[in-house]
């Protein structure tokens, strides 16, 4: 009787345990309906203060993923404030674990922005990696046409961000990079620009067939019965981008420019370099297209004479893609023509570049190549001695001389 008795106390407390201890998932609601998951943010400057836009996922039930993208907005005195507020909106806590952008309309750049950021970078609740894109007009518009792209979600914009770096523009900024950057010496960043645009269509044609191959085309178009055409939302990614510095917008860069700025950043390694009117025993006046297979920097700083002179060897590969001469011909056997007056050319067009590029720099007085810590690194004391030497520290960049080294090799 009593091991019975003491049989039955240990079954109920074994059964008291693993109800007291019963996971909270197998009771509580599901999660999909406590948590909003945010896949982009979008933050514009408002009378208010700020104004947050969130692009929230809602799965949809269907034999392949194809959920359904809103985009909430409210307005705050601060960003935690107008976060509260469309939670307050939408029922949900605004999950932001998985949001891919941050995007920083145009106005609100005015200001120093890393104090609007601050939440986002101290709670934790949005991963370091999550992209910035600048836009011209407004994050919110952004936001809304990303949201009708047909089976594209907010993630384009970081992979354009991407893509912008390795092979065009050094526009690829992620939120710690932003704070590091703005903490560095130099307070110095670019982030890349893409924008909202709406193009029109005409009704018996390909809604893609009138845009760039820069602009993205939404599937979602309205149409008029009298006009025959329609409104089709893109986005605009030409390869722009602007100069942060001390949390603010400094100016804007055009691609053209940025593509100049690459050539002393390491991380861009592709595009197309293009040499125009060219002319020698075989060619006249020849427009050649030579792609960037991979490039190789080597700096050397240097103090001389109480001025810092940055010498780099550039090594590129590269390959001729196509020619064309002034009488339309058009050349596919392209191996003869990588002759040493090309190459020289070429060497010439890259130097320009980068003169102009620190010609920009210094009238400017921005460092987005870490001029900075290059020295600082290579030689504290001189670069220290350098520095105390001018009456005005942070113009620092206004001595520099480049003296570029370019190897060119064929891989034809």
């Amino acid at each position: 009787m009593e091991k019975a008795l003491k049989y039955r106390i240990v079954s109920w407390c074994v059964v008291i345990f693993f109800l007291l201890l019963l996971p909270q998932a197998l009771t509580g609601p599901n999660q999909v309906q406590t948590i909003a998951i945010v896949s982009g943010l979008g933050v514009d400057k408002s009378e208010s203060g700020v104004e947050v836009s969130a692009q929230i996922i809602i799965p949809q039930p269907s034999t392949s993923y194809s959920p359904k993208n809103v985009v909430a907005s409210s307005e705050g005195s601060t960003l935690m404030e107008a976060m509260n507020t469309i939670e307050l909106k939408v029922g949900q806590t605004l999950g932001l674990a998985h949001c891919y952008v941050l995007i920083l309309g145009d106005e609100l750049l005015s200001d120093n922005v890393t104090t609007e950021l601050d939440y986002l970078m101290r709670s934790n609740v949005m991963g370091n990696n999550t992209a910035i894109i600048h836009t011209n007009g407004k994050a919110k518009d952004l936001l809304k046409v990303c949201s009708q792209l047909n089976d594209v979600d907010i993630n384009n914009l970081q992979n354009l961000a991407k893509f912008n770096k390795e092979n065009y523009s050094s526009s690829s900024t992620n939120l710690i990079d932003l704070y590091n950057e703005y903490l560095s010496p130099a307070s110095c960043t670019l982030v890349g620009t893409v924008d909202a645009q709406s193009s029109e269509s005409s009704s018996g044609s390909s809604s893609s067939s009138g845009s760039s191959s820069s602009e993205t085309s939404t599937s979602s178009e309205s149409s008029s019965s009298n006009s025959g055409s329609s409104n089709t939302a893109v986005l605009k990614n030409d390869g722009s981008g602007i100069v942060i510095k001390n949390g603010k917008k400094l100016i804007s860069l055009d691609s053209d420019q940025l593509k100049k700025f690459n050539w002393l950043d390491p991380g861009t390694q592709q595009g197309l370099v293009v040499v125009e009117d060219f002319t020698n025993d075989e060619l006249k006046n020849a427009t050649i297209v030579i792609r960037k297979l991979s490039k190789s920097l080597n700096f050397s700083p240097k103090i001389v004479n109480n001025m810092p002179v940055l010498e780099v060897s550039i090594t590129l590969e590269s390959r001729i893609e196509s020619i064309k001469n002034d009488d339309g011909e058009i050349y596919t056997s392209h191996k003869n023509y990588y002759t040493n007056s090309l190459v020289e050319v070429i060497q010439n067009q890259i130097k320009q570049q980068i003169d102009d590029a620190l010609l920009v720099a210094k009238e400017n007085n921005f460092d987005i190549w870490n001029i900075y810590n290059i020295f600082n690194t290579a030689n504290h004391s001189a670069w220290k001695n350098y520095l105390n030497s001018l009456e005005d520290a942070d113009n620092y960049i206004q001595n520099l001389e480049i003296v570029v080294d370019v190897n060119i090799d064929n891989k034809e």
